[in-house]
């Protein structure tokens, strides 16, 4: 899960620490400009890139963050830009507030904040636990998009195996059979050549080539080919 800190440039070593503390948690990649920014980046730029590709934005607020002009403010407008096109109850924006202040912008104060005011381990447990939710969320999430994808990915192989020539069909039923025996997650066909059965052999040169076409491989490349992911699902249907 990657994590946006936004903050105002007197508040850096502040930022430093909570980007330390977050990036002890498993599954969390905090951003901070200071540390991923290199010599000769477009800074603008990839500061946007990087808020709009982050699971989270946490808003350090400070009375320096919430009262002084600068880029801080375009960061926030854009961090409110960006929150509104994520699905209902979904949370994005996390206020974390280091000192006594109030932000200026409505939408940060309909939401609640990690208070770090006085007890810093307080506000660290409460985006831990945010942080933990969320993780889990989306875990629920990817679980049930991939049970959706891989319906289409076994109902795609399906007709696959029902447009392959029988000669094709009986090399890739071999060629399964090898894979599995030597355990190869790749497709080292150069080597499988000198395994498989001599009726195998005989098949059309291109047949690799067919089942790249098909979508089944990613490359016709004989030594680098691998199986999509309708391609393993083929296999999965070949095997003899």
């Amino acid at each position: 899960m990657k994590i946006f800190l936004s903050y105002a440039r007197e508040d850096e070593a502040t930022a430093e620490r909570l980007y330390g503390d977050l990036e002890q948690i498993p599954g969390v990649l905090p951003w901070m400009d200071k540390f991923e920014l290199l010599p000769g980046d477009g800074w603008k730029q990839k500061i946007a890139e990087a808020m709009k590709s982050s699971r989270l934005v946490v808003l350090i607020l400070s009375n320096n963050s919430v009262s002084k002009d600068g880029y801080v403010q375009h960061e926030v407008r854009d961090a409110l830009d960006l929150s509104r096109n994520k699905p209902p109850g979904r949370s994005f924006l996390v206020p974390a507030r280091i000192e006594y202040c109030e932000p200026k912008f409505p939408e940060i104060l309909d939401l609640h904040w990690a208070d770090f005011v006085g007890d810093w381990n307080q506000g660290l447990l409460r985006i831990r636990k945010l942080i933990e939710r969320e993780q889990a969320r989306d875990r629920e999430i990817q679980l049930s998009a991939d049970k959706v994808q891989n319906k289409k990915n076994r109902d795609h192989a399906e007709k696959l195996r029902l447009r392959i020539p029988e000669e094709l069909a009986n090399n890739l039923a071999a060629y399964c059979e090898w894979l599995w025996r030597h355990e190869y997650t790749i497709y080292p066909y150069s080597k499988a050549r000198e395994a498989i059965p001599n009726w195998s052999k005989q098949a059309s040169s291109d047949w690799l080539q067919h089942l790249y076409e098909l979508g089944a491989l990613d490359t016709a490349d004989p030594e680098t080919a691998k199986f999509t992911d309708v391609g393993l699902e083929l296999v999965d249907l070949m095997w003899p």
